[in-house]
């Protein structure tokens, strides 16, 4: 797994999922979540592509732990609930356009009933919450922003 896959893979999460503030300290303190995660968890190239190509989290036990490592540290997943409020925070400074937001707000609401929390698995939880919101950015047309 190289830099700009793992920068890509944060990119992902970060802008699609939980980044509050988009100030460069807290790209910067992302970028090193993601790489601490990336070492207690490798990832596969092809389990990438094979995510973005199907907007659902393939059956890769590395991948579903890297991103519950991920979503742990920037305080998606807490110890026993789903802090939804930190993903909504996140569209809401991403999403300056309003009809774009509305359709995060929805996907929101939908991956919330949708997600059946087991916090005895972090790693299946995480793939369910980014395989939902994969599933309805696609659908709602919400752009999932990459870094580079």
């Amino acid at each position: 797994m190289t830099l700009g896959h793992i920068l890509i893979i944060t990119g992902l999460i970060i802008c699609a999922v939980t980044l509050v503030n988009s100030s460069n300290d807290v790209i910067k303190k992302n970028k090193e979540y993601a790489k601490n995660c990336m070492k207690k968890f490798p990832v596969k190239k092809s389990s990438l592509q094979e995510m973005y190509s199907t907007f659902h989290v393939p059956e890769d036990k590395n991948l579903k732990c890297f991103l519950g490592c991920l979503l742990r540290k920037v305080g998606l997943i807490k110890r026993n609930y789903i802090d939804w409020n930190v993903s909504r925070r996140a569209h809401k400074k991403l999403n300056q356009d309003p009809i774009v937001y509305k359709r995060t707000e929805v996907m929101i609401k939908r991956c919330k009933k949708e997600i059946i929390p087991n916090f005895r698995d972090k790693c299946q939880l995480a793939a369910d919450i980014i395989s939902c919101k994969l599933k309805y950015s696609q659908k709602f047309g919400i752009p999932i922003m990459r870094m580079q």
